[in-house]
């Protein structure tokens, strides 16, 4: 019986997917209203990058910011560095495409004078061209009512 116990805690511990499973599937919604992501983008992942001081697990892609939903950052081609696991439960980007990204931001740059945002499992980060227009607006809606608009930015959105 001690070797079927072996065997049981084994399989466990070979198991680390499991950590990678979301308790429910991600949402716009959710994902926006989590205080853990402190900001929400639509960005076009330029391309991988690896920034020499750095040797951890983690991916590394310059990208440009194209509009806020959520968080401090001025809209308009801001450059980022965006930072992902590279277990089973990070994400892969594709070079110069456009995502929803929900993330969290830094203390430390990966690139000097950039900023450096992570993203983590569990979000709704998908390309947005798979985004939806119910989502589109759920983003519109937020983002008008948090983010610092300038007089540009407001007359983008139809007035009622």
């Amino acid at each position: 019986s001690h070797l079927q116990d072996f065997f049981f805690i084994a399989t466990l511990l070979a198991s680390p997917v499991i950590s990678c499973k979301c308790v429910n599937p991600p949402t716009v919604e959710n994902s926006l209203n989590d205080e853990d992501n402190t900001d929400v983008f639509r960005v076009r992942v330029k391309h991988e990058i690896r920034p020499n001081d750095v040797g951890d697990n983690y991916r590394y892609y310059a990208a440009r910011v194209k509009r806020v939903f959520k968080g401090t950052m001025r809209a308009g081609s801001e450059r980022v560095i965006i930072k992902s696991a590279t277990h089973s439960c990070g994400e892969i980007f594709e070079d110069e495409t456009v995502y929803l990204l929900f993330v969290s931001k830094q203390e430390e740059q990966a690139k000097k004078g950039l900023d450096t945002f992570t993203v983590k499992a569990c979000d709704s980060n998908k390309m947005y061209s798979e985004v939806t227009e119910d989502e589109k607006e759920i983003l519109d809606v937020h983002r008008k009512g948090h983010v610092h608009l300038n007089e540009k930015d407001k007359n983008s959105f139809p007035t009622n």
